[in-house]
């Protein structure tokens, strides 16, 4: 026989080889076979790996079916939990609260038009820079400086007038008078001047059993085409009903064309906001004793679209129609503004001069076009339900002609406040509540499974790397000659 050598490592590295093959299938099958709880004690769900582990089809079918069926309706109720809390569902709660003091609404008087001024001082302050001025044209000047400001009622003089009246006669006289002002400041001045002075207006103020300074409390402004109004700081009604009373005295004030308007006045009951809008407006009329009982209402509602807006906190129920209107009837239009606009809101306009906003009288003061806009409500606000009383009283011999007594029947207001029925910890409260009716789990349990499912991919990984082995290389035989 001939001798047969084997190359030096060819049978030893096939049997190497096949024992680590051997070795991998048995590791892979112990990897398949041993039960995760037995390498990972107390990591299991629901005795799922018991169920799986069962010899018994039907048992293991059954369970396996109940436990789809409880996840389906699972699944199914907490979509709904979750639609229903991106809904933001609400709830409206309604209290009463009584404190020891409640604000009173910021009280504002007006004239019913600007023509509250006093001739006799315009007079004196006119006639010396223009001497050759008979008194109706210096009526007709005073006039165009009002109309012109952007106050409103004066159209049936404005339309008298003709184009080259206004321009070469009273335009010349305006500037005269202006010298080096500019147009606000020359507005202002006249105001103090020869305009609406709280000395004019009130006779006497009292705060229950206190009385007040008038000119101290009510602080002049302006409302858009209404002229100069007077407006109150904030008050406190300190005692119930009429006791804690407003008392307010007023005096007929001085007009310029004094059979115009009635003997009224216009008095706003707002909340503490820059902008007055020209409603809800009440009135006042001579030798009445008008009596305002005020009840309130705060406001806390919860932002959403067509409802409410917090950026509109600080602005007052009419701001936003304010606004529309001045954009579409005068700034959009003439690209000026009213030379007091800048004291009630923010704008990036100059003040107009007279004779622009003369020429457009009709469209950008006289208009009272409110029209539709969507404009929302701030979410948080205070809200003022006002019961008139009038009652015709003789008080000829008293130094005042209106009589005003505005007061809260209780110190109590009411609260009107918007909740959500569900909250986030009340979101997880329903999830976690349907994780233990249909799975009987809970976030514990939920890691277990993420685990368990790590650790099967894991192992099924390793597993398709060990069903590819490489095959083991062929011994190669030499024979040797003898």
């Amino acid at each position: 026989l001939l001798p047969i050598r084997r190359k030096v490592g060819g049978w030893k590295g096939c049997e190497d080889d096949s024992r680590r093959m051997l070795r991998r299938t048995r590791k892979k099958s112990s990897d398949k076979d041993n039960m995760i709880k037995d390498e990972y004690p107390g990591l299991d769900f629901l005795g799922l790996q018991d169920v799986l582990s069962s010899k018994t089809k039907w048992y293991k079918a059954l369970w396996l079916l109940v436990l789809l069926i409880n996840c389906l309706l699972g699944a199914v109720c907490t979509v709904q939990i979750i639609s229903e809390y991106m809904a933001h569902p609400t709830a409206t709660l309604i209290s009463y609260k009584s404190v020891d003091e409640l604000l009173l609404p910021q009280v504002t008087v007006c004239g019913t038009a600007a023509e509250h001024v006093d001739f006799r001082r315009f007079y004196a302050f006119a006639h010396p820079q223009i001497p050759v001025a008979e008194n109706n044209t210096l009526t007709q000047l005073l006039v165009y400086i009002l109309a012109g400001s952007g106050f409103q009622k004066f159209d049936t003089v404005v339309n008298a007038w003709n184009a080259t009246y206004m321009l070469e006669t009273l335009k010349p006289m305006y500037e005269t008078l202006r010298g080096n002002m500019s147009t606000k400041d020359f507005f202002l001045y006249g105001q103090d001047l020869f305009g609406f002075q709280c000395s004019d207006l009130f006779q006497q103020c009292k705060l229950g059993e206190e009385t007040l300074d008038c000119c101290k409390v009510f602080q002049p402004t302006y409302t858009i085409r209404r002229g100069r109004c007077f407006r109150s700081v904030k008050l406190h009604q300190i005692s119930y009903d009429e006791i804690g009373k407003l008392g307010l005295r007023f005096k007929e004030p001085v007009k310029l064309f004094p059979s115009w308007s009635a003997e009224e006045l216009l008095i706003f009951l707002n909340e503490y906001k820059t902008d007055i809008g020209p409603f809800p407006r009440l009135y006042m009329y001579s030798h009445d004793y008008n009596k305002f009982r005020v009840s309130s209402t705060e406001m806390k509602l919860i932002q959403r679209d067509g409802v409410c807006e917090n950026e509109n906190i600080d602005k007052g129920r009419s701001t936003c129609y304010i606004e529309k209107w001045i954009e579409q009837h005068l700034e959009g239009k003439l690209n000026c503004t009213y030379p007091y606009m800048d004291m009630l809101r923010a704008t990036t306009f100059q003040p107009c001069e007279p004779h622009v906003i003369l020429r457009n009288y009709s469209a950008s003061v006289q208009s009272e076009g409110y029209d539709a806009h969507d404009c929302t409500l701030a979410c948080n606000r205070t809200e003022y339900n006002i019961q008139i009383e009038r009652t015709k009283s003789n008080f000829s011999s008293q130094p005042y002609k209106y009589r005003a007594d505005i007061n809260y029947n209780d110190l109590q207001y009411q609260l009107i406040e918007e909740v959500t029925t569900i909250s986030f910890l009340g979101l997880v409260a329903q999830l976690g509540g349907q994780l233990g009716l249909f799975l009987g789990s809970s976030i514990i349990d939920l890691i277990q499974l993420a685990l368990i499912l790590s650790i099967i991919v894991g192992r099924y990984a390793r597993g398709a790397v060990y069903a590819t082995p490489s095959k083991p290389p062929n011994p190669t035989i030499h024979v040797m000659p003898s």
